[in-house]
């Protein structure tokens, strides 16, 4: 009886897409479909108009605005540290260092931190939803949920900034404007969804 052929064990790196130098395989290749007249088609096979081309880049704009808020976080704990406050040798209680309006600028910028690790977790799921919902016709109520909760928070934010603290918070109104945007074009999307057809497809490209 002939031996039956093992299995392909595969690596973690293999798996998520590395090739080492050793291996022929050719690595996957993104594949654009066109309709007959060269438009190009999306993945559920629809074309992709101007609306559906510019909310397909909005939802790619929320997973690169993770990367974005990391950074921000990030430097905004760094800054923290760098304020000139002293801390009490047991109750760590912080002592002097810049100011704001009478509050500590260390505490505002750790606040910082925490709305940018907020955001970027809900810019996560809010871009991974929203694929599914424009591409794969998933739910759009779990969207609406987060970016709304996105929204509140932000706003109760800025409302606090303004009345508290006695200034305009920037992170919080770009959150607010981001939402606004991506609303406003869901809106437009789900209104040109019943003018559209699927087509035929005409040709595709491997890149």
């Amino acid at each position: 009886m002939a031996n039956k052929k093992a299995p392909e064990k595969r690596s973690a790196l293999s798996i998520l897409g590395y090739r080492g130098g050793n291996d022929d395989k050719p690595a996957k290749k993104q594949v654009i479909t066109y309709d007959k007249q060269g438009n190009i088609l999306g993945d559920d096979g629809f074309p992709m108009t101007q609306t559906r081309k510019r909310m397909h880049r909005i939802w790619d704009a929320w997973f690169i605005y993770i990367i974005i808020m990391v950074v921000i976080g990030f430097l905004s704990m760094i800054f923290a540290y760098l304020q000139g406050a002293q801390y009490t040798s047991w109750e760590l209680v912080q002592v002097g260092g810049n100011q704001l309006n009478g509050w500590d600028m260390a505490l505002l910028l750790r606040l910082e931190a925490l709305l940018c690790l907020f955001s970027a977790v809900f810019a996560a799921l809010i871009s991974i939803f929203g694929f599914r919902w424009f591409y794969d016709k998933g739910s759009s109520a779990v969207i609406y949920g987060m970016l709304f909760s996105l929204g509140f928070v932000s706003a109760g934010y800025l409302v606090y900034a303004v009345t508290a603290v006695g200034t305009l918070e920037p992170l919080s109104l770009v959150n607010i404007s981001f939402i606004l945007v991506t609303l406003l074009t869901m809106k437009a999307v789900k209104l040109e969804r019943p003018t559209l057809r699927k087509p035929k497809v005409g040709r595709r490209e491997v890149k």
